[in-house]
């Protein structure tokens, strides 16, 4: 009987004080936290690349006429306007 005494008890505490390390030391990440403001929200995304036609037309002339000159290459980057 001394000896259940003895051993309850101290489990009793080896676990308890398991617990309170495990509550004090434990892993728990600080986390930093702002106010959240009213506001526009840009994102701007810019990505290279190859741009694929979905349909490809020829175009022809009702009259036959002679082309002057070119103002672009094939392959050459064209902009809007």
């Amino acid at each position: 009987m001394d000896r259940k005494k003895i051993v309850y008890p101290g489990i009793t505490i080896l676990v308890a004080a398991g617990i309170l390390y495990g509550w004090l030391f434990g892993s728990v990440k600080k986390v930093d936290t702002v106010q959240a403001v009213k506001g526009s929200i840009v994102k701007e995304i810019t990505e290279t690349g190859y741009v694929q036609p979905v349909d490809s037309k020829d175009l022809y002339a009702a009259q036959n006429s002679t082309v002057k000159k070119l103002f672009v290459e094939a392959g050459q980057k064209v902009e809007k306007g």
